[in-house]
C-alpha cells in the first residue's frame, strides 16, 4: 500500500481535522495503510473495522479495499466522545470521497454480527463471512481479557481472517520508554476506579491493555491459529506517545489520582508519574510512540477442548 503524499493528502482531505495538525495526522493515517499492507488486505474485499471510533482506521482500509470492497466500521463507545466527536468525523467521512465504500453502525462486535444473523432483511452480502476483521488498537479499550474473548468468539464463523494490531507494551528505545510506563498508569488507573476508589465516572481510555501476546493466547482458546505476523515501527511524527505522556502528567489527571488517596497502588503510580516525568526531561521532551506488533490469525479447526478450557479456568468461569 503506498504511503505517498499524494494518498496521504488524499486520506487526509477525508478526515475531519484542524488543518494546522495535519502533521500528526498524516503519519496516523501513514501507520494505518502500513497495517493494512502488512496484513495483505486486498482490493474488493468485505472488512468488518471493530472498534473503529471516529474511522481513521475505517478510512485507511477503505482506500486499501478500493472501489469494488467495503468496510463497515463498528463501536459501542460515546458518539460524542473526541473533539471532533465521534459522530462528526463519521459523518464527514460518509460524505468524502470514499464515503460509499464505508458504513457505521453504533454496536459492539457480538450486538452487530447477532443483528445480522437475526435480521430477515439483511441484504445478501451481509450474511456472507467478511474477507477480514479488524482489531486496530482497540483492543486496549476493552475491559477485560472476557471482553476480548467474546468477540473472537463473535466472528467465528463470521469472518474468514481477524487482523490484530495493538502496542507491544515495551520499550524498544530509551524514547519509547514514557509512553511504555504511561499505558501502565493508565491500566493501573482504570482498575482503581473499577474498584470504586476515587469519585466521579469512570474516565474513557486505556483500560485491560493485553500485550499481543496475550491477546493471541486468547484467540487460540477461542478456536484462531495465527497465521503471520510481525511488528512494525511507527511513522515518524505519530504522537501517540507524547499524547499518552501528557495524559498522564498534566495536571486534571494527577488532581483525580490524588483524589484516590495517597496509599497501595495509587502511591505507585504517583511514583511512576514521576518517573515519567524524568525520562521526559532527560530526553528533552523528545518522546517516541512504541512499536507496533501485527497478527493474521485464521480459524485452527484442531484447537482442542483441553486448551479451551485452560483459558475459561484462568478466567474464573
Amino acid at each position: 500500500m503506498s504511503t505517498s503524499p499524494r494518498a496521504l493528502d488524499k486520506l487526509a482531505s477525508c478526515y475531519l481535522h484542524d488543518p494546522r495538525l495535519s502533521a500528526t495526522v498524516k503519519p496516523q493515517l501513514a501507520h494505518r495503510l502500513n497495517l493494512a499492507a502488512a496484513w495483505g488486505i486486498e482490493p474488493g474485499w468485505t472488512v468488518l473495522d471493530v472498534g473503529c471510533g471516529g474511522g481513521d482506521s475505517t478510512l485507511a482500509f477503505a482506500e486499501a479495499v478500493g472501489p469494488d470492497g467495503h468496510v463497515t466500521g463498528i463501536d459501542p463507545g460515546s458518539l460524542d466522545a473526541g473533539t471532533p466527536s465521534v459522530s462528526a468525523s463519521q459523518a464527514y467521512i460518509l460524505r468524502s470521497r470514499l464515503g460509499p465504500r464505508i458504513s457505521f453502525h453504533h454496536a459492539d462486535a457480538p450486538t452487530f454480527l447477532a443483528s445480522l444473523d437475526s435480521s430477515s432483511s439483511a441484504p445478501s452480502s451481509s450474511t456472507r463471512p467478511f474477507d477480514a476483521a479488524t482489531l486496530c488498537h482497540s483492543l486496549w479499550y476493552f475491559d477485560s481479557r472476557t471482553t476480548v474473548r467474546r468477540v473472537f468468539d463473535a466472528l467465528s464463523g463470521r469472518v474468514r481472517r481477524v487482523l490484530l494490531a495493538e502496542y507491544t507494551g515495551e520499550a524498544r528505545t530509551p524514547a519509547q520508554a514514557p509512553h511504555a510506563l504511561a499505558a501502565q498508569v493508565q491500566v493501573q488507573f482504570y482498575h482503581a476506579q473499577a474498584r470504586g476508589e476515587g469519585e466521579g465516572p469512570i474516565l474513557p481510555g486505556v483500560r485491560e491493555a493485553l500485550r499481543p501476546a496475550e491477546i493471541v493466547r486468547v484467540a487460540r482458546a477461542a478456536g484462531w491459529r495465527v497465521a503471520r505476523e510481525g511488528t512494525l515501527a511507527v511513522p515518524e511524527g505519530m504522537g501517540e506517545g507524547r499524547a499518552a505522556v501528557a495524559g498522564v502528567t498534566d495536571p486534571g489527571f494527577m488532581a483525580r489520582l490524588m483524589g484516590f488517596g495517597v496509599r497501595g497502588t495509587t502511591a505507585e503510580m504517583l511514583g511512576m508519574v514521576q518517573e515519567i516525568r524524568g525520562m521526559k526531561e532527560a530526553l528533552g521532551g523528545d518522546v517516541a510512540t512504541m512499536d507496533v506488533a501485527w497478527v493474521v490469525l485464521e480459524r485452527d479447526e484442531g484447537t482442542g477442548e483441553e486448551e479451551r478450557g485452560e483459558e475459561c479456568g484462568e478466567r474464573g468461569e
